[in-house]
């Protein structure tokens, strides 16, 4: 991480004292150098530096590597969650309208390639897997 060298400003609102305070990261936008900066910045920095003069206090990181990693790691937090949602009722509503379990398994089954399908699962395993790559090809799925 390189030194802080942003700038800092303090503003009150209402009855909360806020600070902004810009530090700079390494790299660019997603790539692994800026986020395991961010990850220090979060797990070392803001709390050495923040946590021991006020044990009370919050703080947030926002920004162009802070905002994309958080919502990644909402939406595949939140993903099972939400797939368990569409699929258990609608494993229920199969078992209750077609009395049978071999309808419903074979529905979810389906739904469930198709979710793959949508997170892009065939292009990893024929992309990025070693059994879909074609032996003369140097790249992963050029043939």
């Amino acid at each position: 991480m390189r030194e802080a060298t942003g700038r800092s400003r303090w503003a009150a609102a209402g009855s909360a004292l806020r600070m902004r305070a810009d530090f700079p990261l390494a790299g660019a936008g997603t790539d692994p150098t800026p986020v395991r900066a961010l990850e220090h910045l979060r797990g070392r920095t803001l709390p050495a530096m923040l946590g021991v003069a006020l044990p009370d206090m919050d703080y947030a990181v926002a920004g162009k590597t802070a905002t994309p990693h958080d919502l990644a790691r909402q939406v595949s937090s939140r993903t099972p969650l939400d797939s368990a949602c569409v699929l258990v009722p609608a494993f229920v509503l199969l078992v209750v309208a077609f009395r049978s379990l071999a309808v419903p398994l074979v529905s979810i089954a389906l739904d469930l390639l198709s979710i793959g399908a949508a997170c892009g699962v065939p292009a990893r395993i024929f992309q990025g897997a070693t059994w879909g790559r074609c032996p003369a090809s140097p790249r992963p799925g050029k043939w």
